[in-house]
C-alpha cells in the first residue's frame, strides 16, 4: 500500500513538473507573440493557457476552462461547430490549421480571435496518432470592426451616382 502511494506521489510530481515546463514554454511564446498561447492534450482534452487572459478574455488563467468542451462553451454558438470541425480535420489529416471565431469576453461582449495551431503526432503501433495541439490566439476584433466599416462604406459607394471621397481627419 505504501509503495503505491509513493509511486502515485512520484507520478503526480512528474505531472506537475511537465505542467510547469509547459507553462514556462508558453510564457516564452507569449512574450514573443504578444497574445495567448494554448496547449491541449487531445486524449484528455486538458488545456493549459499562457498570456494575459484577463485583458483579452476577461478571465484570469485560474478561471479559464481547463478542458476543450468548456472552451467551446465560451465560443459563439455560430462559430463553435466550425471550430470543432476544423480542429478535428487537422488532427486527422493536416498538421496545421487556422480559424477565426468569436469568444465571449466577461465584460466586453464578443471579441474576435484568430487561432493558428499545429498538431503533434506520436507513433502508436504502425500509425501516427494525434496527441496534442499547440496554438496561438490573436485578438483581431479591431481588424474585424474595420472590415465591417469598409464593407458598409463600399455598400454606400456602390449605391450612389455621386462621387465619394474618403479622407482622414486631417483631410488627406
Amino acid at each position: 500500500m505504501r509503495l503505491s502511494l509513493i509511486s502515485a506521489e512520484a507520478a503526480d510530481g512528474e505531472a506537475r513538473q511537465v505542467r510547469e515546463r509547459l507553462q514556462q514554454h508558453n510564457s516564452a511564446s507569449v512574450e514573443t507573440l504578444g497574445q495567448l498561447v494554448l496547449h491541449r492534450e487531445l486524449e484528455s482534452g486538458y488545456m493549459l493557457w499562457g498570456g494575459d487572459t484577463r485583458s483579452l478574455l476577461g478571465s484570469t488563467i485560474e478561471n479559464m476552462p481547463m478542458h476543450f468542451e468548456g472552451w467551446l462553451k465560451r465560443i459563439s454558438p455560430l462559430d463553435a461547430p466550425r471550430v470543432s470541425d476544423i480542429i478535428r480535420v487537422a488532427s486527422h489529416s493536416n498538421r496545421t490549421y487556422a480559424v477565426e471565431y468569436r469568444v465571449h469576453h466577461e465584460t466586453e461582449g464578443w471579441r474576435w480571435f484568430r487561432e493558428r495551431g499545429v498538431v503533434s503526432f506520436q507513433m502508436e503501433g504502425e500509425n501516427f496518432q494525434p496527441t496534442m495541439i499547440d496554438a496561438v490566439l490573436e485578438d483581431i476584433t479591431d481588424l474585424k470592426l474595420e472590415q465591417e466599416e469598409l464593407a458598409a462604406l463600399a455598400l454606400i459607394a456602390s449605391r450612389t451616382d455621386n462621387a465619394v471621397c474618403l479622407t482622414d481627419p486631417a483631410g488627406r
